[in-house]
């Protein structure tokens, strides 16, 4: 961040006009999706290749022509910025939210006659699909997620609730009221497995569930008063979990576990 800050200073301040126009697209990008209702952090994922163009000048330049006051601070501390960005990007690269991707990894090494069916209980994109997943029986019903469609319409945008929504503001009585009080061993296709946009309450009935054979989900689930007790009644056991790392958001944290229908 701190090269590209100042390559950012660079171009806008002296730099060669295709750069500064560089700069000024990302702004005006950054700006116009600011403008949108529906924000995520992987709209502006694209935009991470020109920030490393604009930052790899600072990182290449050895000397100044002319040392201003940043410029002098910049050349005094370049080898820190350095040091600090070498030793973070080992826990970036590895450990930071590496236990989203392990776990697909995992779950790809079951047999098939084990993972009979799979159902995540995480807030939405939190894991990948069957890009790492690459399991066709899964397909219609067998693979599921809860939703987070956007509103559509007029629909208001501060009382609109989406399925992780509901789901996270009550698991047990969510868990309760939308799966079935027994598991069938049969391991049916879910009725939705995909939340629909636009959809209204907890009420909507397209957000019903069947109880999978493996259920995934972050540790933060548990701290949920009676959901653990619930999938201990239900049969389930944690078979892997792993650390994910630090995480802001409340309902990532804890790591990510992986619980089984005991077939025992």
């Amino acid at each position: 961040m701190p090269f590209f800050l100042y390559g950012v200073y660079q171009a806008i301040k002296e730099g060669p006009c295709p750069l500064r126009r560089l700069v000024y697209l990302l702004i005006w990008t950054i700006m116009m999706y600011s403008l949108a209702a529906h924000k995520e952090w992987r709209f502006i994922h694209p935009l991470l290749p020109v920030m490393h163009v604009i930052a790899s000048k600072p990182i290449t330049d050895s000397s100044f022509a002319r040392l201003g006051k940043l410029s002098k601070l910049w050349t005094r501390y370049r080898r820190l910025w350095i040091l600090l960005t070498v030793i973070m990007a080992p826990f970036l690269l590895f450990v930071q939210s590496r236990a989203q991707i392990a776990v697909m990894h995992y779950l790809r090494t079951i047999p098939d006659d084990e993972l009979r069916s799979l159902g995540f209980l995480t807030p939405c994109h939190s894991t990948p699909w069957q890009a790492y997943l690459h399991r066709p029986h899964l397909k219609e019903g067998l693979l599921w997620a809860i939703g987070c469609e956007p509103p559509l319409g007029d629909q208001d945008l501060e009382t609109y609730k989406d399925q992780s929504d509901i789901f996270y503001e009550s698991p047990l009585a969510y868990l309760r009221a939308r799966f079935p009080s027994t598991v069938d061993h049969t391991f049916p296709p879910s009725p939705f497995p995909t939340s629909l946009p636009g959809a209204i309450d907890a009420i909507d009935e397209q957000w019903k569930h069947t109880w999978p054979s493996h259920l995934v989900f972050f540790g933060a689930l548990l701290d949920h008063e009676g959901v653990g007790a619930l999938l201990e009644e239900r049969g389930y056991q944690e078979t892997w979990s792993a650390w994910n790392g630090w995480e802001q958001d409340p309902r990532r944290k804890a790591g990510i576990k992986v619980w089984s229908l005991n077939s025992k």
